[in-house]
């Protein structure tokens, strides 16, 4: 794998943020978990520091915590899938190959 170029890191937190923060406006769970970790935005930092201060999310602290459509963009609930608790795999390559 070729290493991402140093002049094109600040991109990747740029996007990076912009999505974050996106999803803060719109994705209730994740709105939530940033008010339960005390998470305040500080337009004075660099992007890649307001970016590294976002806490981390995972399976535990929530996935499990927050249901399918409070993951949702504005709870618009794009899955199928009978149990709120169902998680998305990726499926093996043999699936797509004939």
């Amino acid at each position: 794998m070729t290493p991402i170029p140093r002049w094109a890191e600040p991109f990747g937190a740029r996007a990076a943020l912009r999505a974050a923060l996106h999803a803060r406006q719109r994705v209730p769970a994740y709105r939530s978990f940033l008010a339960a970790a005390g998470r305040v935005d500080d337009a004075s930092l660099s992007g890649g520091e307001r970016l590294a201060r976002f806490p981390v999310t995972d399976k535990k602290s929530y996935v499990l915590r927050y249901s399918i459509a409070e993951r949702c963009i504005d709870q618009r609930e794009r899955s199928h899938t009978p149990s709120s608790r169902a998680f998305s795999r990726p499926r093996r390559m043999a699936a797509f190959v004939d």
